[in-house]
């Protein structure tokens, strides 16, 4: 169990180009053993391991739109007929699907396991095999991670370090929790890689921002309108001093910005119809977006934590 320093890993250490369309037969072996090795614990009770099996098996037959899995007289319990359907799965989105939800059954139990006073005798704990399955990831150089319960993207170092991270940071604090689901739903759709997945990451990325700012002002019991757009939401936030006066001179600058970064381009390329131009959205608009926003919603929780202090 965990990462064993092989002679070869020493040697060739780690990737510095990462692949997004494609998963080889020896990471899908390594994370099946991963996953493996921590629900097949002798600690885990029989009849749990049995019911996670049939709980994700009868989760993908639904979502992929199949009776059953393909037989393999090879593979008959469940654990192996999982991996069965993963090796030969050509396309990386199911695949993906399927690694998301056996690791996501892997923190669904885990708080089951300590009440029950199970994870103790764990030799190798979800959150340890969580560690390992995104350092395979990273080993074989496919730019995926498991993170806050979700496959997320890892293509663009700034992005995932300043952005991605920070809208899992809003998970720590319940207050912000939806903003947290539209800005990992944006991300998701920005994962689909596609123009109509473009378009929808930046309505969520917008959909993040104006909750930020609602829930701001609830916080401080402002009065305001739920249908008031970005820029009504962003001019509360200057009438009501949100920004520290010491700042003037850069109040003007950070309103311009406020106002002509998210809204604008949620406006120009993914809201209010496409009439009868099919408005395409590069990919690079799309991750500029993820950015700002996160970066943006960074900035105003953080001034409002300030604020309550």
């Amino acid at each position: 169990m965990g990462i064993t320093v092989t002679y070869s890993r020493l040697k060739d250490g780690l990737p510095d180009i990462f692949t997004y369309d494609d998963i080889s037969t020896k990471l899908k072996i390594q994370i099946f053993h991963i996953w493996k090795e921590f629900f097949l614990q002798e600690a885990i009770p029989k009849h749990i391991q049995n019911q996670t099996f049939e709980e994700i098996i009868s989760t993908i037959l639904k979502e992929h739109g199949i009776l059953y899995l393909p037989k393999d007289d090879s593979f008959r319990d469940g654990p192996s007929r999982l991996y069965s359907y993963i090796n030969q799965l050509s396309g990386i989105d199911k695949v993906l699907d399927v690694i998301q939800l056996m690791f996501q059954f892997s923190e669904f139990v885990s708080p089951f396991l300590k009440d029950q006073g199970y994870n103790d005798e764990l030799k190798y704990k979800a959150e340890e095999a969580i560690e390992e399955l995104n350092y395979r990831f990273k080993e074989n150089g496919v730019g995926y991670e498991f993170k806050s319960s979700r496959i997320l993207r890892t293509d663009h170092s700034l992005l995932h370090k300043e952005a991605i991270q920070v809208a899992l940071h809003f998970l720590l604090d319940s207050k912000y929790a939806t903003v947290n689901n539209e800005y990992l739903t944006a991300h998701s759709r920005f994962r689909l890689n596609t123009n109509e997945g473009n378009q929808e990451c930046l309505v969520w990325c917008l959909k993040a921002f104006e909750s930020t700012i609602k829930i701001i002002c609830k916080l401080n019991r402002w009065e305001f309108e739920e249908k008031f757009t970005a820029q009504k939401l962003i001019n509360l936030l200057f009438t009501k001093g949100f920004f520290a006066r010491t700042h003037e001179s850069a109040l003007v600058g950070i309103k311009q910005f406020l106002e002509s970064s998210i809204p604008t381009l949620r406006n120009k390329y993914g809201g209010h119809g496409a009439g009868e131009e099919n408005h395409l959205v590069p990919t690079s608009m799309a991750q500029y977006m993820l950015y700002i926003t996160g970066s943006t919603i960074r900035l105003l929780i953080d001034t409002q934590n300030e604020k309550s202090q």
